[in-house]
This record gives C-alpha cells, sequence and structure tokens, in this order.
C-alpha cells in the first residue's frame, strides 16, 4: 500500500513541476512576442493563465495513463494487492475532478476571460475611467457566454443513441443529470473539433516551415535590419503621399478613409520603429558575434525536427489507415481501434517507455512543445487571419495585445485538438492501456 501512494504521489508530483515549467515557459513566451512598447498588464496576465493552463491540461493525460498502469502488475498481469474496487474508483474520482476543472478553466478562457481583456483593450482611450471600458468589453463579451450557454444547453439535452421516449422520464433524467458533465463534455467536444481545424490550417504548415526555418537558419542581422528600414521608408512615404493631399491653407477637410489610413500607418510606423531598434540591439550583441557557436546546434535540432515531424505524420497516418480498415465495427463505433494491422512507431516507442515513468512523460512533454511551436510558426508565417483578411501579425517584441491575445485564443483551440490526434491517433494503445499487459494464466492442460 505504502509503494502503491509512493507511485501515486510521485505521478502528481512529476505533474506538479512539468505544470510549474509550463507556466513558467509561458510567462517568456509571452514577454517574448508582446509589444515592448504597448504592453496592456491585463491582456498578458490573461495570456499567461490561458496557456499555462491549456498545456498542463494537454500534459495531463500521461499522468491518468500512469495511474491505471500502476493498477495491474507487469510481471503477472494481475491486479495488485492495494488495487480494490474502493481504491480505484477514489482514484477515477480524483482524476475526473481534475479533467472536468482543467477543462471548465479552458472553456471559461475560451468564452469568457480572452474576449474581455480583448474587448477591454479595444475600448482604450484618453481619461476614460476602468468603469466604462469594463461595462463596454462586459457588454460585447455577452455573445460569447450566449454562445457557451448555448452550447451548454445542447450538451445537456443531447443524448446519443436515444431518439425514442421523450417522455416526462426522459425529462427527469436530464434534470438529474444537471451536475453539468454531460454538457460540459459537449463543450470539449467543439472546442476539440475547433482546434482540429487550426491544427489543419497552422500547426500543418508550421510541422514543415519549422524545420526549414532551423536548418535554413536564422537570417543576418544586418540584413534584417536593412529590411525593417526599407518598410519603414516606405510607411512614411504613403504617409506624406496621403498627407500631400490636404496642403495647409487649402481648406479642405480630411476623409475618414484617408484618417483611418494614417492611423493604422502611424500605429505600423511605430512598430516599424521599434523592431529596428530591437534588430539594432540584436546586431550589434556579443550573441549575435558568437552565432557561429549556436548555429551547428540549429543544424541538430532542424534535423530532429525533420525526424519527429515524419514520425508523427507515419504515426497519424498508420493509425488512418487501421481505423478506415477496421472491419469489426467502422463508422457506427467512431472508428475506434480495436485491433491494429500496422506497426505505429511512436506507439511501440511510448509502450516500451511506460513502464520507466517519466521517461515516457518527458518524450509526450517534447512533442506536446513540438507542435505548440510548430503551430506558433504557423501563426508568425501565414498571420492571425479571418479568410482573405489579415487581422494581426505575430512578431517577436512586435505582437499587438489583440493580437497576442487572438493568437493565444489559437494556441489553446489548437492544444484542445492536439488532446484528440495524441490520445487517438498518435499513440492509441498508450493512451488506451499504457504498460498493462494481460497474462493467460493455464489451470490445467487445454484449459484456462
Amino acid at each position: 500500500m505504502l509503494q502503491s501512494l509512493l507511485h501515486i504521489a510521485g505521478a502528481w508530483g512529476a505533474f506538479g513541476i512539468i505544470a510549474a515549467i509550463l507556466f513558467g515557459f509561458s510567462v517568456l513566451f509571452t514577454l517574448y512576442y508582446s509589444d515592448t512598447r504597448d504592453r496592456e498588464p491585463f491582456a498578458m496576465i490573461v495570456t499567461v493563465l490561458a496557456l499555462a493552463i491549456c498545456l498542463s491540461t494537454v500534459a495531463l493525460f500521461p499522468v491518468d495513463i500512469f495511474l491505471v498502469s500502476t493498477i495491474l502488475d507487469p510481471a503477472t498481469g494481475l491486479r495488485r494487492e492495494w488495487a480494490t474496487n474502493e481504491a480505484i474508483a477514489n482514484m477515477q474520482s480524483v482524476v475526473r475532478v481534475v479533467y472536468y476543472v482543467a477543462y471548465g478553466l479552458v472553456a471559461s478562457f475560451c468564452f469568457f476571460w480572452i474576449p474581455l481583456s480583448y474587448f477591454y483593450f479595444e475600448e482604450i482611450e484618453e481619461d476614460q475611467p476602468v468603469r466604462y471600458r469594463l461595462m463596454a468589453a462586459f457588454k460585447y463579451t455577452f455573445f460569447f457566454v450566449l454562445v457557451a450557454c448555448i452550447l451548454l444547453i445542447t450538451g445537456l439535452f443531447m443524448k446519443p443513441n436515444q431518439h425514442e421516449n421523450r417522455d416526462l422520464e426522459w425529462l427527469r433524467e436530464v434534470l438529474a443529470d444537471l451536475g453539468g458533465t454531460g454538457a460540459l463534455a459537449f463543450v470539449a467536444g467543439v472546442l476539440v473539433l475547433v482546434g482540429m481545424g487550426i491544427l489543419v490550417c497552422y500547426a500543418a504548415p508550421g510541422l514543415s516551415l519549422l524545420p526549414i526555418h532551423l536548418l535554413g537558419g536564422l537570417k543576418s542581422s544586418a540584413v534584417k535590419v536593412n529590411d525593417i528600414n526599407a518598410e519603414l521608408a516606405a510607411n512614411r512615404e504613403r504617409q506624406n503621399a496621403i498627407m500631400n493631399r490636404y496642403p495647409p491653407g487649402n481648406g479642405r477637410q480630411i476623409t475618414d478613409r484617408d484618417r483611418h489610413a494614417i492611423r493604422d500607418l502611424s500605429r505600423e510606423e511605430m512598430i516599424l520603429e521599434n523592431r529596428s531598434r530591437i534588430a539594432q540591439r540584436v546586431r550589434d550583441s556579443w550573441m549575435n558575434k558568437c552565432h557561429f557557436v549556436v548555429r551547428p546546434f540549429e543544424v541538430v535540432l532542424g534535423i530532429a525536427a525533420v525526424t519527429l515531424t515524419l514520425l508523427l505524420l507515419t504515426s497519424i497516418g498508420i493509425t488512418s489507415i487501421d481505423n478506415l480498415t477496421e472491419e469489426v465495427c467502422g463508422a457506427p463505433c467512431g472508428y475506434i481501434l480495436t485491433r491494429p494491422h500496422f506497426p505505429n512507431p511512436l506507439n511501440l516507442l511510448f509502450l516500451k517507455l511506460s513502464p520507466f515513468f517519466p521517461v515516457d512523460y518527458i518524450l509526450m512533454l517534447m512533442i506536446i512543445l513540438y507542435m505548440f511551436s510548430a503551430t506558433t510558426r504557423g501563426i508568425i508565417s501565414i498571420g492571425i487571419r479571418f479568410l482573405w483578411v489579415n487581422m494581426y501579425k505575430f512578431r517577436r517584441a512586435a505582437t499587438q495585445p489583440q493580437g497576442l491575445l487572438a493568437g493565444t485564443m489559437l494556441l489553446m483551440l489548437s492544444l484542445a485538438g492536439l488532446c484528440y490526434s495524441l490520445t487517438m491517433s498518435v499513440a492509441p494503445d498508450y493512451s488506451m492501456f499504457g504498460s498493462q499487459k494481460y497474462v493467460c494464466v493455464y489451470r490445467g492442460q487445454g484449459s484456462f
């Protein structure tokens, strides 16, 4: 019993350490990409907490797998002595509560805190009280809260495979389920579905762009400074061209369109000036002069990134083919894989490492951070868009607070989609069973 408690405490202790590391990573990520001259404390706090909570949620399921694996003795395939029905039920209830809290926090940030901080910054004006900014932000955030309520009500009343007997007994069962577990699961499913679309749009190109970026190396600082200065000169020329239409003394009023253009160009000029100062500082730094020392490590990381990308694509492709060729149940069961026909490399690797916790945890954390970095690279390259409209740019030390919050929303949803991909496509057997093994014990000749 003492050994089991040590295993459980060690698993949750490892999760706590990983959560603290991910929180520090979220702080550094936010400071790295936020605009140094236009930082909104509320937006930065929301960004840090949202990223840390979502990354920790994805990193939770290896702990769940380890706890399930400790129930059975790998040598015999039988339950351990301490693994009574009551002990297993208590363990399951603790893990279930942690999952509900984690996904509830993710949903609250997606539907409330991120929209609130976004509109709070949008309403910024000189000498405007905080109370009015909050009231305006709450007014616009109400739409997202309304969408969340509609999803919760839909999840509460949606009962799969129960399309008949909609009588008072059915309504009584629905009202008895007001604990919200089914509704929260439905909201989480919607977030995962949207996250899968973001993975396709941003993580998929990022998986190829990130290795190319590492292998190709960074653009030289001198060239980067020249490019930024050229953009700055073009920006000022456009501003001068607009202002020349309205010479002093002409009496001609500037149009709303040109006024908005001047405002956008002025904001872009400030960002470019900030980027130019940072690029000049990097160009003159001692780290840039020692870049030739770091370059071999970038090449090694690039090769590792190519290898990991190929492994991820291979594992997802093999699992997808297995799901489509599954003959037991197929589409009615959601393409659940009962018996794989082709070897999945990452799944086999996780199964081999699962008895040596936390080695499998470290590998899973590396994959999570790699997918997060690939999605970030996709957002940097493509930009934050709505259809063909480029809304914000995601740049180092030059991302506006609105762009930072919008990028955080995309990253959170992509991590929600990653939860499903990791458990159902990348390593399905590891996610279901961990290191559990069932041994057939022969009690007599020809019988079990």
